[in-house]
């Protein structure tokens, strides 16, 4: 597999001629199996630079059913579409972005570092997340960026029989060993291995603002899920809550450089992250009884498991400590003591004000 990976030019992306690679021929007979193997459970981890390399494969590359190669545009993205043989039908539309790529090479091994920082922050609205996808005894249910597992676990204790699936193996591995009664695989939004209407819900809590075409992933939920079946997701919202405008606030004040820009979702493929813009989202893609929500709470956390997050390259604040000299991030802790300072409690942790959406629709 490293082999044939390597034979992909380092500078490749979806906008490339996939036609024009040197080793094109010989690679396509041969990209079903690494499909297979890259989101088979047991898919062995590969370097993050490889794993890039691949996703971009596979996501310049869609699979049919009928038996040729294909060329197409997609706004401004060309894409080559293998037709192989005894794959499944949801591989007929695969799109891959440049955000996609940033985001596995961001979470890339850091599974732990998540653990401790930032997890039980994102597992709050898990019991309503799973109240809103009608998830009982005996259903089937997909668990859409699992994590390390947190929400599978919750479905497993209802009695559901839970798939789990991520696009990071450390968090793959992770879950594998806090939920070992549930079904855990390496996959990846918008590009699941599983047939149509296959679970009775499927839940995605704080994965659809990791993904690079929301709407295409809350498609591919829809297509796996049954008629009369549920969906539910959880994304923050904006305008921003306390906690999630304090890191900003730290850098602002620290006087961190930020990177010359910052990855992005393209525009054609962005929503508002408001009640009715997650709404409407889920609306277009053809769900019914579409109902939205905005949880609130306050997250009690360590101050010192608060900071690793972003110390450890968690989330767009991991990113721009990345960029900063050895003094600067003296400065943004000295900021992070001070500011964090109005939050904390009389027993040293901090009472961060936060706030999610929830949002929930039926498959017709």
């Amino acid at each position: 597999m490293a082999a044939l990976l390597a034979a992909i030019p380092p500078g490749s992306s979806p906008e490339s001629d996939v036609h024009t690679w040197p080793d094109w021929a010989r690679i396509a007979p041969h990209i079903e199996a690494i499909a297979a193997r890259l989101r088979g459970s047991d898919a062995p981890a590969v370097d993050p630079e490889l794993t890039i390399r691949a996703s971009r494969l596979l996501g310049i590359c869609g699979f049919y059913r009928r038996g040729q190669v294909r060329y197409g545009t997609r706004g401004t993205q060309r894409s080559a579409t293998f037709v192989g043989q005894g794959l499944p039908a949801k591989w007929e539309t695969v799109t891959m972005t440049s955000f996609d790529d940033h985001e596995r090479l961001r979470w890339a091994g850091r599974a732990a570092a998540y653990q401790r920082s930032f997890a039980a922050l994102c597992a709050y609205p898990s019991e309503a997340l799973l109240d809103a996808a009608g998830v009982e005894a005996g259903h089937r249910m997909l668990d859409a960026g699992t994590g390390p597992g947190t929400l599978a676990a919750l479905a497993c204790a209802r009695g559901a029989a839970v798939v789990a699936v991520d696009a990071e193996p450390s968090m793959v591995d992770l879950a594998r060993l806090r939920v070992p009664e549930a079904e855990v695989r390496q996959a990846t939004l918008p590009n699941l291995p599983f047939a149509d209407g296959c679970f009775d819900a499927a839940v995605a809590n704080f994965v659809i603002n990791h993904v690079g075409d929301p709407a295409a992933a809350v498609v591919e939920l829809r297509r796996v899920v049954r008629p009369g079946g549920r969906i539910a997701v959880t994304v923050w919202p904006y305008p921003q809550p306390p906690l999630q405008r304090l890191w900003g606030e730290i850098f602002n004040a620290s006087g961190a450089s930020r990177p010359g820009a910052m990855p992005r979702l393209d525009a054609d493929k962005d929503f508002p992250r408001t009640p009715e813009g997650l709404s409407a989202l889920l609306a277009d893609v053809g769900l019914s009884d579409v109902h939205c929500y905005t949880i609130t709470w306050t997250h009690h956390t360590d101050p010192e498991d608060w900071w690793s997050g972003p110390a450890n390259g968690i989330g767009a604040p991991g990113l721009l400590m990345e960029h900063q000299p050895p003094t600067m991030i003296t400065r943004i802790r000295h900021e992070y003591d001070r500011l964090t300072a109005a939050y904390r409690s009389d027993d040293g942790l901090l009472a961060l004000p936060t706030a999610a959406l929830l949002a929930s629709a039926a498959v017709c």
